[in-house]
C-alpha cells in the first residue's frame, strides 16, 4: 500500500512506474463505478479514494519517458484539470437545481464555479444573455481589469440582479462577495465546497500568483474564515478536526513548492486516505 511504501522505494524506477500505472488504472476503473443518489446521498463520498489516487499521480507522477523533473507550471495545469473533474458532480447538481427553480443566472454561476467556461457560455446563450456569454469567454487579465473598473464606476451596480452582480464580480476578479458568503456560512453545503472555491480563486483572481503560492494563501484565508473549511465530505456531524485528504495532499505539494521527485514529498503524512 502507499501508506507502507518508503520514499526510497518509490524513487526507484521500477516500483514507482508500476505504482503510477496502478493508480491510473484504478482511478479509471473507479470513476466508472458511479453510485446512484438512492444508494448514496453524496456521490462524492465513494469517490474520495480514486480522487486521491488520481491527484497523487498528478502531483508526483512521471512523464511517459520516465522524466521526473516536471516543472511546477505543468503540475499546476494538471491540478486545474483534476479540480474541474473533482467539482463536476457538485456543479452538475447545482445547475440542475437552479434550472428547476427557474434561477437561470444562478445556473450560469454554478457552471463558472465548476470551472466550465464552455458550459457557462452555452447557458448564457440559451437564455438570451449574449453579451454575458461574450464576457465569459473573454476570461483574461485585461478583461477582468476592465470589468472591475466598470463595476467600481457604477457603484457595484445595485440595480443588477444579485446573481448577475455575483457573476460580474467574478469576471472582474473581485472575490470579496465570495469571501463574505464563506464568512457567513463556512461549511458545505451552506457554501461552495472548497474545491469549487479554489477553482474560482485560481480562475478569476486579479493576480497571477503561482498555484503553490495560492494554496499557501488559502491557509490564511481559512483562518480568517473567508474560505470554506476543507472538511471531509463523509463527515456530516459538524466541523471535523481533520481536513479533507485531498486538500492535505495539495498542501503537502505546495509546501514543497511542487516537488519534482517523490523522495522530496512526505507521503508518510498521508496515511489514512479516508480522513
Amino acid at each position: 500500500s502507499i501508506a507502507n511504501s518508503s520514499d526510497s522505494s518509490l524513487s526507484s524506477e521500477g516500483p514507482y512506474s508500476a505504482l503510477c500505472s496502478a493508480l491510473d488504472e484504478y482511478s479509471s476503473e473507479s470513476a466508472d463505478n458511479s453510485v446512484s443518489d438512492d444508494e448514496m446521498s453524496d456521490p462524492e463520498v465513494p469517490k474520495v479514494v480514486p480522487r486521491a489516487f488520481s491527484l497523487l499521480s498528478t502531483l508526483y507522477g512521471r512523464e511517459e519517458n520516465g522524466e521526473t523533473n516536471v516543472c511546477n507550471e505543468r503540475r499546476a495545469e494538471g491540478v486545474k484539470i483534476w479540480l474541474r473533474s473533482a467539482a463536476s458532480n457538485d456543479m452538475i447538481a447545482s445547475i440542475k437545481s437552479s434550472k428547476n427553480r427557474g434561477k437561470l443566472l444562478q445556473a450560469i454561476y454554478d457552471a463558472l464555479s465548476g470551472g466550465n467556461i464552455a458550459k457557462a457560455s452555452s447557458l448564457a446563450i440559451e437564455n438570451g444573455h449574449l453579451r454575458l456569454a461574450t464576457l465569459i469567454t473573454c476570461n483574461d487579465l485585461q478583461t477582468r481589469l476592465d470589468m472591475l473598473e466598470q463595476m467600481e464606476m457604477t457603484g457595484q451596480a445595485p440595480s443588477l440582479p444579485s446573481e448577475l452582480r455575483r457573476i460580474y464580480a467574478l469576471l472582474g476578479g473581485d472575490l470579496r462577495e465570495e469571501e463574505g458568503i464563506s464568512q457567513a456560512s463556512p461549511t458545505f453545503p451552506a457554501t461552495l465546497d472548497w474545491r469549487r472555491r479554489l477553482i474560482l480563486r485560481i480562475m478569476f483572481s486579479s493576480d497571477d500568483a503561482s498555484l503553490p503560492a495560492v494554496l499557501q494563501e488559502v491557509e490564511g484565508d481559512i483562518e480568517r474564515r473567508v474560505f470554506p473549511q476543507p472538511n471531509p465530505r463523509h463527515h456530516t456531524s459538524g466541523p471535523s478536526q481533520d481536513d479533507c485528504i485531498l486538500y492535505q495532499m495539495l498542501q503537502v505539494w505546495a509546501s514543497n513548492s511542487g516537488p519534482t521527485s517523490p523522495s522530496q514529498a512526505p507521503l508518510s503524512l498521508l496515511i489514512n486516505p479516508l480522513t
